[in-house]
């Protein structure tokens, strides 16, 4: 879980989880909330994360090529990482909001909902 991976890395930094809110301008209950799947963290917090942990998109997410999607190389994992590490925090909104977008609709689809894109 997500969760735990940052709080595996948080606390190997020495960080509590009130240091880690404040250096996010989040609160401690949102951090606890996140560590404990309650919460998910938006891209913007996640690409801090990376920084504030000292630890890679792949540690964070637990990624390596045996459990990769197939045809899905880890040279486009770092490829799209770093793109999204040098958009502007408005383009990182659009992909992000983009891709929340589609993992819905691709979700209803398979449920056999029907999806109202007006």
């Amino acid at each position: 879980m997500l969760g735990d991976r940052i709080k595996h890395f948080r606390m190997l930094k020495g960080m509590k989880q009130s240091e880690l809110a404040e250096k996010l301008f989040v609160s401690p209950n949102y951090i606890s909330a996140i560590e404990k799947g309650r919460a998910q963290p938006s891209l913007p917090i996640v690409v801090k994360l990376f920084d504030l942990l000292d630890c890679s998109p792949n540690d964070l997410f637990e990624y390596n090529s045996s459990t990769a999607v197939k045809g899905i190389s880890d040279s486009t994992v770092s490829e799209t990482v770093s793109m999204m590490l040098s958009m502007t925090p408005e383009a990182k909104f659009k992909v992000f909001s983009y891709a929340k977008d589609q993992a819905f609709i691709s979700a209803a689809v398979k449920d056999g909902i029907s999806v109202n894109m007006a």
